[in-house]
């Protein structure tokens, strides 16, 4: 990590772009002009403010944070230690912001590849970069705040990354790099903040700080920008402004609100943001004549849904309409056919140089189907950090053919993504009959370092949209569910072998010993694993294929009609399965859906209620399978699989023992559900 390992040579004065040289006994950079620059803990400071602060939380946090991470031991324990003692809700808030992938959504956008060089903009505690770091040669992370950059320090440390540079610094004349230096320059949520520490007109600073990306960006390089809409149509909705925090601050003439801004805030508005066109408009005069964008949905910052900026649409056509039944339902169908797209998107994301950049899922297609020529859809961002985007291919003479891709954003995400890619799979090689309803796995590859997988694309309406339709409608949804919850336990189950399902059930116990349970928890998961494997060795019980994520969100469904097209993420399948765990979870999802509750408690719904018909839908399924497990002992394998899912969730996205307050919360209420059903 240390600056000095070859890399001097590609800074520069940031006051006046001489050559640097580095006075070893006084610990400082100095330039040809004579102009010196401080290096503390190997950070170059080159910031007009070393002292500047700003941070996701208070500078006195900071200060502790970092003084938990220099004490002995690992960087995840100190960090653990650190955060122990706040609370859910400064947990959640730190870890999210730190460690979720999603926020390096975007990167499927980039034109990135082994050799590339990148600068990070406003880099904060550094997991862009980080995120990026394995697949690309070189990375700069340059911040204002040192504090963050400590913590960066601190975390390559931990990691042993090693091709990571930090900078302390961006406020001055120039940016403290040489010219045609950089491949990529990212810059997530910077430059509507850059007229704060730069003086002049907000607008000229901008284009004068973009025309300093392009100087340092080679002839061929890429700048990424991502940025708040000036009419994004949260703000028109009444949401303050996210920069000034301003009420309709950003769609006021720029005099009008910078009076507003001196008497309520007692200082200027300086943070400007622009159209979409404006903003071309930007990109052009600072040297980036072509560009491609994207809408971005509810934010940069914790996308959630992508959609191709030169492609006209409303929120309707984007999220899917939704049945409109009272006078509220009414209004708000009228506004999200109104709110269209880009002109109202919320925020954009843009990738800009002299040549426009087609992006990583279509060098994907185009290479992998080069007769078809490509589209790119929609793009979401899920839960589990996976990037799915769908994609049609158009070709002369042929209906078009469309494709998922799905982009995994780390370890836990890939390791789903291939279950997922390998079950659907499975299913069509061993030419099962409910694989008809089953997507095709099509192609799994790496490209520019990112594991992709590719699959066949189902048209038709997802399960969820139907939670308003009246009772006798969901009912006919729910029997097509329940049916191929039938069919596909006929045609796996294995009778009289039990070895495969206590392979299973055992393999459930090692992954959750492996979290530091205490000791009354781990003892009640100890004995519910006992007696379902008494139990399945006492009466020789068969096992089933389990989706084990089976709910009507994952159920695809003909459009104009109540007909079971597809059933979608296999990645929770599972072989040689205790029967009935798939009519558990479709009934506790659906009545989580119907009472707008969480999913624990619906779980105790169907746990400790005898409503709703569960009790007669697993003795039909049951009696259908010839199955004569209890129903006890089906929903303590349920509450079973459920802690185990939230485990490797805590294990594969968490720090340490630490994932987000509500996860933990669960596990423990699951624990609790545990232990009464086991004395029911």
């Amino acid at each position: 990590m240390s600056l000095f390992s070859g890399k001097i040579e590609e800074f520069r004065c940031p006051i006046c772009l001489a050559h640097l040289g580095y006075d070893l006994s006084q610990a400082l950079l100095v330039c040809d002009e004579g102009h010196e620059f401080v290096v503390k803990d190997d950070i170059p400071i080159f910031s007009k403010d070393p002292d500047f602060y700003y941070g996701e939380i208070p500078e006195g946090e900071m200060d502790q944070l970092l003084d938990e991470l220099d004490q002995p031991g690992n960087f995840e324990d100190n960090f653990t230690r650190f955060l122990s003692s706040k609370s859910n809700q400064f947990q959640d808030s730190l870890l999210r912001y730190i460690f979720d992938h999603r926020r390096s959504a975007f990167s499927f956008q980039l034109p990135i590849g082994k050799d590339s060089k990148v600068l990070d903009v406003g880099c904060g505690w550094g997991s862009l970069s980080i995120h990026l770091h394995n697949r690309v040669a070189q990375i700069h992370g340059m911040d204002l705040t040192r504090s963050r950059l400590r913590f960066f320090g601190n975390w390559l440390s931990a990691e042993d990354i090693n091709n990571i540079s930090i900078v302390c610094g961006g406020d001055r004349q120039f940016l403290p790099y040489k010219d045609n230096l950089f491949d990529l320059v990212l810059m997530n949520g910077i430059l509507e903040w850059t007229p704060l520490s730069i003086e002049g007109d907000p607008e000229e600073v901008q284009i004068k700080y973009l025309r300093e990306v392009r100087r340092i960006l080679k002839d061929d390089g890429y700048l990424y920008l991502a940025i708040e809409n000036r009419y994004g149509y949260k703000y028109i909705l009444g949401k303050p402004d996210d920069h000034s925090n301003l009420l309709f601050g950003s769609l006021l003439p720029r005099k009008i609100a910078n009076i507003y801004s001196i008497l309520a805030k007692g200082k200027p508005y300086r943070t400007f943001t622009y159209s979409y066109d404006k903003y071309r408009q930007l990109l052009n005069r600072a040297g980036f004549p072509s560009e491609t964008a994207y809408s971005v949905l509810p934010n940069y910052r914790y996308p959630q849904t992508y959609f191709p900026a030169d492609s006209p649409s409303s929120l309707n056509d984007l999220q899917g309409s939704k049945p409109a039944g009272s006078i509220q339902d009414r209004a708000k169908s009228i506004i999200r056919k109104s709110v269209k797209f880009p002109r109202f998107a919320p925020a954009y994301s843009f990738v800009a140089g002299k040549n426009k950049y087609q992006g990583l899922v279509l060098e994907i297609l185009n290479e992998d189907f080069p007769e078809y020529i490509w589209v790119i859809k929609r793009i979401v961002v899920t839960a589990t950090q996976v990037v799915v985007i769908s994609c049609v291919g158009e070709r002369a003479g042929e209906p078009p053919k469309e494709m998922l891709i799905r982009l995994p954003l780390c370890d836990y995400a890939e390791a789903q993504c291939s279950k997922n890619y390998l079950m659907m799979d499975s299913i069509h090689k061993n030419e099962l009959r409910f694989a008809a309803k089953v997507p095709e796995s099509v192609k799994e590859g790496v490209h520019s370092g990112q594991r992709y997988f590719i699959e066949e694309f189902v048209k038709g309406y997802s399960g969820s949209m139907i939670s308003r339709l009246k009772q006798s409608d969901l009912n006919e949804h729910l029997i097509c569910a329940y049916n191929f919850i039938v069919e596909m336990g006929k045609e796996t189950r294995q009778s009289s072998n039990n070895s495969e399902c206590l392979g299973v059930l055992g393999a459930r116990s090692s992954e959750i010993d492996q979290f530091p349970w205490e000791e009354p928890s781990r003892q009640i998961i100890s004995d519910a694993f006992e007696r379902l494997r008494t139990e399945y060795q006492r009466d020789n019980l068969p096992s089933v294929m389990s989706h084990n994520d089976f709910h009507l969100g994952n159920l695809l469904f003909e459009n104009g009609e109540d007909r079971l097209k597809a059933v979608i993420d296999w990645n929770f399948a599972q072989n040689g399965d205790v029967p009935g765990l798939d009519i558990i979870h479709l009934m506790a999802r659906t009545v989580k859906q119907g009472f707008n509750e969480s999913l624990l408690t619906s779980i105790k719904r169907i746990v400790f209620s005898d409503g709703f018909g569960f009790p007669d839908l697993i003795s039909q399924y049951n009696d259908e399978l010839d199955i004569t497990l209890s129903r006890e002992t089906q929903l303590l394998a349920y509450l079973i699989l459920m802690i185990e899912r939230n485990t490797r969730a805590i294990r594969g996205l968490g720090v340490g023992s630490l994932y987000y307050s509500s996860v933990h919360k669960e596990n423990a209420q699951l624990v609790q559900l545990l232990s009464k059903l086991m004395v029911k």
